[in-house]
């Protein structure tokens, strides 16, 4: 293994790490320790926090195809770990997780080309982007139910908060831990050193 491929392999696992450690620091900022309660709706940011660690650290340092079959993986185990769960909700993580990808698709091809000096901008446009994703996936599983049950404005108010509000989370504290990634792995401190070498 030469020198390029341990760099590229420490840094796809720092990325992880950053990303997931960034996502848990906001989380429980914001939802507290209910953040590692299962059974709870807040550990739907923790699931999410450390699929976009994985799905980005593969995107930047592995392939497209890495980062598809990885969040396709981690959407399979999500889909067993549910159990008996209605149809909808199954739909409803399909489109989470889709939509996701592209936000992080996305992130990565055009906001990551914003200078240095916007880099808080470009965590808050990742949690835009990533809030607008889950609230039309929240949509999804309001139409799904609709002829099943019956939905109140009160309870498509809450739903729509709720995935604001994990979009804002997940977004901004994944968006400031692959940031501090970058800064951490000195990504563009290498470039100089490759060409004193190359002299």
């Amino acid at each position: 293994m030469d020198n390029k491929e341990i760099s590229s392999s420490s840094g796809f696992f720092i990325t992880i790490v950053f990303g997931i450690a960034g996502s848990l620091l906001i989380g429980l900022l914001f939802r507290g320790y209910s953040l590692f309660e299962f059974e709870t709706p807040s550990s739907f940011v923790l699931v999410m926090g450390i699929t976009g660690a994985i799905v980005y650290s593969a995107l930047k340092f592995k392939t497209l195809k890495d980062s598809i079959l990885l969040c396709l993986t981690l959407l399979l185990l999500n889909l067993i770990f549910m159990g008996s769960a209605p149809i909808s909700y199954y739909v409803r993580d399909m489109v989470l997780f889709t939509g996701f990808w592209f936000c992080i698709f996305f992130y990565k091809l055009w906001l990551k080309r914003l200078s240095d000096k916007y880099m808080f901008l470009r965590a808050l446009g990742f949690a835009a982007i990533t809030a607008f994703v889950f609230i039309a996936a929240s949509f999804v599983l309001i139409l799904i139910n609709v002829p099943f049950i019956k939905i109140s404005s009160e309870m498509i108010s809450k739903m729509i908060l709720f995935y604001l509000q994990a979009g804002t989370i997940v977004g901004l504290g994944l968006g400031l831990g692959f940031d501090s990634a970058e800064i951490y792995l000195g990504v563009k401190n290498k470039r100089p050193k490759e060409h004193i070498r190359l002299q």
